[in-house]
């Protein structure tokens, strides 16, 4: 009897009846036991009769299977999705998964149980159908536990689900009356139930089947009780199949339990097992755990080491290393947790290898030295793959000792090289020391790839650090020695670079250079190195000002990312994105996507400073209440990785000091920014310094380089802002207007400045109207008039709603599924744009604008 759930179900069965228009998505959260699998199997048994159903579970394991569910499908459904898995071909798999879900009977219902549990390559795959999902004909279904850890990598992978056909139903626990139908005749108390079980389904139903007589504490002494009604053998079949989880046979179960099969179909015939689909599975997970949390730790370890000898040498890797593991067996764990792992980087499960080899980590002292350098090698690199920069480099690290100690010079450059890489990537100070050590030991031996390598990694160095000379002779070195060695992906490499550091001097050539490597890439089938050539090109031309050139090229890595799953390409280019939209004055638009990025990238990855700029810079433009908090986590993450900050946060705080009326301290500022000068080559920055060198009457040693600026500096404002207009720049355009004394020039740049919401310039150009006598100055938008109120974005909309219901932002970043610091930025913008100092006042604000959740609105979701 399945109670309170008919509404859910018609949400379902309504989705179910649009997969005509497009494809649906179905997420089902609530906690364990509160009747999500019933939940599903009721509309599919009930509501979707002849539908062909495709079933797949995660597994609670030390690490998932690789692709676990889709491997679940695969069995059932076989031919090229099975071909395809069977050969380690993950994008072949997701393609053959494709076909699946538009083969007849149509509509096709794919279910995937407990993605809390799932791989790295699984939540990739629901990003890849999701993407999809207009052009499919069918209804994917995902259910998972609401109560996730902060740094749950489900968060994130949910927030990457904004499609318009994504559904989210919560199921909540039961009200009393219903644990009062579900007690029926039952002796117990319904109320003393309903309170002790707290509405769960799952709990309710196991102490109304142990009979009700007196009520548990806990799930566990629930079903521990229900299971003393078992025999000795049927204990000890059920221990076994707790520990073998989901998805055994019986006669595995048997095996490892020594115990005859009637064991098990006793197990069967109380309910606790389920094998309907011929394979065994517990009725409800909190059954499982129960069970194998009971079992005593020398006992759980002995029946792990039978189940490794049962599955024998044909098992699944990744379930044989999860024994090994958990039985303590050094060699079997050193033997399969590397091979599992490498398994799993085939299918693209890092996270999952990285977890495995962490596991076999802890046994290395029983290896050789050449074996436990090659394992911990192999840990820094699937460390790496997942942006565990901290964990990659300190494991990289013990590798070095190793190749020190061998003494062979090649192999310890190429190791060099490679740490150097992540270590700029993460910001280390040691990094470029350890490049520049792999090329003194590689020069001696004449040219080679690794040398080629090297060059290319430190003139990378050189571009990261705006030394763009430095960049372009040393990338030049590189480019030309694996030319000649015909080392094509180290070309490209060096190619990029060279290309990249010319534009940031202003040489147009070096995005002709960007260009053709782009082109180079495409043709060679390198999708990583394709999106990496976007992202550079629309970084150029957004350090020239030239967002509207830069925006096909970012849609174009954008699509080549996507398509290729590269999600640290994806959040580079979404970054960009966000840079392109705040200099065409999309603020909001900017914020929002910069949010995003942020939950996507590691707390020590460097693309965090450029988005923390983006924000930091609509902050202080807009003149929102604490703007320079993005700035402190920059300084702060400059601090831990020995990365200097970017000349950004130098001018972010000149530009607030000024627009705050201190021009003193806006002096003190731009001092303390001349003295970083390696960043004076950048063509974005010269512009600015020269401009604020005017400004402040501070002398700074530059060329000024930019034809707006220079019109600027000029004195031509009307000029200056006629290129900026063309460039697509609304601010910049602003801005030149607001320094001419021509009354025109003023109220256009007023006008401006108003429509981007920019409050403290457009409070100067107000002041400097009336120095020269306009007194009728227009007023402004009115929130009223405006498309959303108050110019609120539908984020935050919904943050407004959640604190009309006087939620913490931990609160409403476990309702928003977003972490608590983009709760943070987006309560800011709240209290800015409804120009309120705190939460209380932005509630009595929502309500007099009719926005509060007792008005009828409240937050939305997708």
């Amino acid at each position: 009897m399945l109670l309170e759930r008919a509404g859910s179900l018609v949400i379902i069965a309504e989705k179910l009846a649009n997969v005509d228009d497009a494809g649906q998505l179905v997420l089902v959260s609530g906690e364990a036991g509160v009747g999500k699998t019933a939940l599903v199997e009721a509309f599919c048994r009930d509501y979707a009769p002849g539908s062909r159903v495709l079933l797949g579970h995660c597994d609670d394991l030390f690490a998932p299977r690789p692709l676990g569910p889709l491997t679940d499908i695969a069995h059932a459904c076989g031919g090229p999705l099975q071909d395809a898995l069977q050969a380690g071909d993950g994008p072949g798999a997701f393609d053959a998964f494709l076909e699946e879900l538009s083969l007849p009977p149509r509509p096709v219902i794919a279910v995937i149980e407990d993605i809390h549990w799932a791989d790295e390559a699984t939540f990739d795959l629901i990003r890849f159908v999701a993407r999809r999902l207009r052009r499919l004909r069918c209804l994917v279904i995902l259910t998972y536990r609401d109560d996730l850890d902060r740094d749950h990598p489900l968060r994130v992978a949910l927030g990457d689900l904004v499609e318009s056909n994504v559904t989210r139903i919560q199921i909540q626990a039961l009200s009393l009356d219903a644990v009062q139908a579900m007690a029926g005749s039952s002796a117990v108390d319904p109320a003393a139930l309903h309170s002790a079980t707290g509405g769960n389904p799952f709990f309710v139903a196991e102490v109304l089947a142990g009979g009700g007589h007196t009520l548990p504490s806990t799930v566990r002494d629930a079903v521990l009780g229900r299971a003393q009604s078992l025999s000795s053998s049927a204990r000890d079949a059920l221990d076994a199949a707790a520990i073998l989880r989901d998805g055994s046979d019986a006669h595995l179960v048997s095996a490892v339990a020594g115990t005859a099969a009637a064991a098990v179909d006793e197990c069967v015939a109380g309910g606790f097992l389920d094998d309907a689909t011929g394979e065994l599975r517990f009725r409800h997970d909190l059954t499982r755990l129960a069970i194998e949390n009971a079992i005593p730790p020398v006992r759980r370890r002995r029946l792990h080491a039978q189940a490794l000898e049962s599955l024998g040498d044909d098992g699944d890797l990744t379930r044989r290393a999860h024994h090994a593991l958990a039985a303590d067996d050094a060699n079997a764990v050193l033997h399969l947790a590397p091979l599992a792992a490498a398994q799993s980087t085939v299918l693209g499960a890092h996270r999952e290898a990285a977890a495995l080899l962490g596991g076999a980590v802890k046994y290395a002292d029983l290896l050789p030295p050449d074996e436990r350098a090659a394992l911990f090698e192999a840990r820094a690199r699937a460390c790496e793959r997942i942006d565990d920069k901290d964990e990659a480099i300190s494991v990289g690290r013990e590798v070095l000792v190793y190749r020190r100690s061998v003494g062979d010079p090649t192999q310890l450059a190429v190791w060099l090289t490679w740490l150097g890489g992540v270590g700029m990537s993460a910001g280390t100070v040691e990094a470029r020391n350890n490049v520049i050590e792999a090329i003194t030991l590689l020069t001696p031996q004449g040219e080679s790839a690794d040398l080629a390598r090297a060059l290319a990694a430190l003139a990378r160095q050189h571009m990261m650090l705006f030394e763009s000379e430095d960049a372009i002779d040393v990338g030049r070195r590189a480019l030309d020695m694996a030319e000649r060695l015909g080392q094509d992906e180290i070309a490209i490499h060096a190619e990029d670079t060279v290309g990249s550091a010319m534009t940031d001097l202003g040489d147009d050539a070096g995005f002709d250079i960007l260009r053709q490597n782009l082109a180079r890439c495409l043709a060679a089938g390198l999708d990583e190195d394709a999106a990496r050539a976007c992202f550079n090109l629309a970084g150029g031309l957004n350090l020239q000002y030239l967002p509207r050139l830069a925006a096909p090229y970012i849609e174009q890595g954008i699509a080549i990312a996507t398509a290729a799953d590269l999600p640290s390409a994806l959040a580079g280019l979404l970054a960009q994105k966000a840079d392109t939209a705040f200099l065409e004055g999309h603020w909001d638009q900017a914020v929002e996507q910069a949010q995003d990025v942020l939950q996507h990238v590691g707390p020590l990855n460097v693309g965090r400073l450029w988005v923390l700029a983006t924000v930091a810079w609509v902050r202080v433009r807009r003149g929102d209440p604490d703007p320079l908090a993005p700035l402190e986590e920059m300084l702060a993450m400059a601090e831990t990785i020995g990365f200097d900050p970017e000349p950004t946060i130098h001018l972010v705080k000149v530009e607030a000091a000024w627009l705050t009326s201190d021009p003193a301290r806006a002096a003190v500022e731009f001092s303390e920014a001349l003295e970083t000068s390696s960043w004076l080559s950048s063509s974005l920055y010269r512009g600015q310094v020269a401009l604020w060198s005017r400004r402040l009457d501070v002398a700074a040693p530059i060329t000024p380089l930019g034809e707006p600026f220079l019109l600027h500096l000029a004195g031509r404002y009307r000029e200056a802002a006629a290129v900026w207009h063309e460039r697509g720049c609304p601010y910049e355009e602003a801005d030149a207007l607001g320094d001419s004394s021509d009354e025109a020039d003023l109220r256009r740049s007023l006008e401006i400045l108003q429509r981007l919401g920019a409050r403290p310039r457009a409070a100067q150009v107000t002041r400097r109207l009336r120095e020269i006598g306009v007194r009728t100055l227009p007023r402004g938008p009115r929130a009223t008039t405006q498309a959303s109120p108050a110019g609120l974005t539908t984020r935050e909309l919904q943050v407004l709603a959640l604190l009309c219901e006087h939620l913490s932002n931990s609160e409403i970043a476990d309702r928003l599924v977003v972490s608590p610091k983009t709760v943070d930025h987006h309560v800011s913008a709240v209290l800015s744009k409804l120009s309120v100092s705190n939460r209380r006042e932005a509630v009595a604000a929502a309500i007099a604008l009719g926005l509060s959740p007792q008005n009828g609105e409240g937050p939305t979701t997708t």
